[in-house]
């Protein structure tokens, strides 16, 4: 599984003055494009890094054009044309746009609920939307899936809320594609997410590192977790103590997916999905340094 950041927005008000764009390339008010030309270029280089570090035989060693690959988005446009640059490099032909990877919906950073315009983009105006993306990025061929989630993404939003939305996501993408999927040297399962910075990360790093935070991420910034041993069903040190009580596994299995959104027993449940290693996180080297030093 990867999460990734979009890349740089052209409305962000902390780039330095020397690389700041004027605004006229923001479609909708609180939708804003990539920022040109820095923000563009993180996303190609970003889908180049990514590319290189799974087919690199000392890191994942994947054959990309044998792998099965699983590209979602958040539906705002800075992470669709993130995922757009990731589409043409690894030769996705379709992005899943998800509500749920959305960014939190505070109402002191949106005064309006943006699925407002969203929805309409990636509905009515869906194939003129399409067509821009292609545009940007060179594509010949690129499909963009969209059901509005509006049971799953509120507005406003708190960030609890937020986080639990994301917990829930992230547990639907395990069971869904890695219940007992191991990797092998023939095939690969990838699923790829372009989402937003901290909201988004904290949730999915407490499926596998319970008690860490994550306080800061740069934009493009690339983590990395992989699936390395096959599915437990029982949490963290409860197996042995059930099997010695006679306690039904099914009955104990069921107790721990009830309880699955609440931080408290995430890292149990990453034992239940599995072993899974975080290879990488919030990683953003590959960005221009001379920017990194300006930040």
């Amino acid at each position: 599984m990867i999460l990734v950041r979009h890349s740089e927005r052209a409305d962000d008000p902390s780039i330095p003055h020397s690389i700041k764009v004027k605004q006229d390339d923001i479609i909708i008010e609180y939708d804003a494009q990539l920022s040109r030309p820095t923000g563009k270029q993180q996303a190609i280089d970003t889908a180049c890094t990514l590319k290189n570090k799974l087919q690199n035989p000392a890191e994942f060693g994947v054959d990309i054009d044998n792998a099965e690959i699983f590209l979602f988005s958040s539906p705002f446009l800075m992470c669709l044309e993130t995922a757009t640059a990731i589409a043409k490099e690894l030769k996705c032909k379709s992005i899943s746009v998800q509500d749920p990877l959305s960014d939190i919906l505070m109402k002191s950073w949106y005064k309006e609920d943006p699925f407002l315009g969203l929805t309409t983009k990636l509905t009515s105006n869906k194939e003129k939307f399409v067509e821009f993306l292609k545009a940007q990025y060179n594509l010949n061929e690129l499909t963009i899936d969209y059901k509005r989630a509006a049971n799953l993404v509120n507005y406003p939003e708190t960030v609890e809320a937020t986080s639990k939305r994301f917990r829930a996501f992230y547990k639907t993408i395990v069971e869904k594609y890695f219940p007992d999927f191991i990797k092998t040297n023939e095939r690969s399962r990838i699923v790829i997410m372009v989402t937003h910075g901290v909201p988004a990360h904290n949730p999915f790093l407490h499926m596998f590192e319970a008690d860490k935070d994550c306080v800061f991420l740069d934009y493009s910034a690339i983590t990395i977790v992989e699936k390395v041993g096959k599915a437990n069903p029982y949490p963290v040190g409860q197996d042995q103590k059930d099997q010695n009580n006679g306690k039904n596994s099914g009955q104990n299995q069921k107790d721990q997916q009830q309880q699955v959104g609440d931080k408290s027993c995430d890292g149990s449940y990453m034992n239940q999905i599995g072993a899974w290693e975080i290879k990488i996180f919030g990683d953003a080297t590959h960005l221009d340094k001379d920017r990194i030093a300006m930040l």
